[in-house]
């Protein structure tokens, strides 16, 4: 389970809740722009046990380099080396993947886009939602900056659960935790 565009001071604490309810651990893909603005609900989720990973400063995919070394100074503040990186909009260039490598990155991408955000920007049709499809393995998209996330998130964990599959971090899908 993972979440990006965040954190935010209300939707991001009502995710967290939803998670801490159910003992479930996710990734979020943070934005240090972000980070800056809401600390605290940076910190909650950093005590709370969930992983993080870098989704740039500001949701630019250009000036990767940039974007990723603001980040690692703002989150090494809280003691966090991120190893985790998920590109805007699912985009990194050729070039980038020699960068990310050498500085140890896991460049995350998506297997279940939950689709969160389009409904929220009404690019999708409000109807009833089927997680039905998401299946061991897969690593589901959320974006925890929209008020679609935490009312879809307990459907989501209940489809999941009721299957037998259970949420864990993006890292440990990759041997990074």
């Amino acid at each position: 389970m993972t979440f990006d565009d965040g954190p935010t001071p209300d939707t991001t604490s009502k995710v967290l809740d939803i998670l801490k309810a159910r003992g479930v651990k996710a990734t979020f893909f943070v934005l240090g722009s972000s980070v800056i603005k809401w600390p605290v609900i940076f910190r909650r989720i950093v005590e709370e046990g969930h992983e993080v990973g870098v989704h740039g400063y500001d949701h630019n995919a250009t000036q990767l380099r940039t974007q990723i070394r603001r980040c690692e100074e703002i989150m090494a503040q809280y003691g966090i080396r991120p190893r985790l990186y998920r590109p805007p909009y699912g985009r990194v260039r050729i070039g980038d993947f020699l960068f990310l490598s050498l500085s140890e990155y896991t460049t995350m991408l998506w297997s279940f886009d939950v689709l969160d955000s389009m409904l929220y920007e009404r690019k999708r049709e409000n109807k009833t939602p089927d997680y039905s499809g998401i299946m061991a393995g897969d690593v589901v998209l959320m974006h925890d900056d929209n008020p679609v996330c935490p009312g879809d998130l307990p459907m989501i964990l209940e489809s999941a659960e009721h299957r037998g599959l259970k949420f864990v971090t993006a890292g440990s899908l990759v041997g990074r935790r």
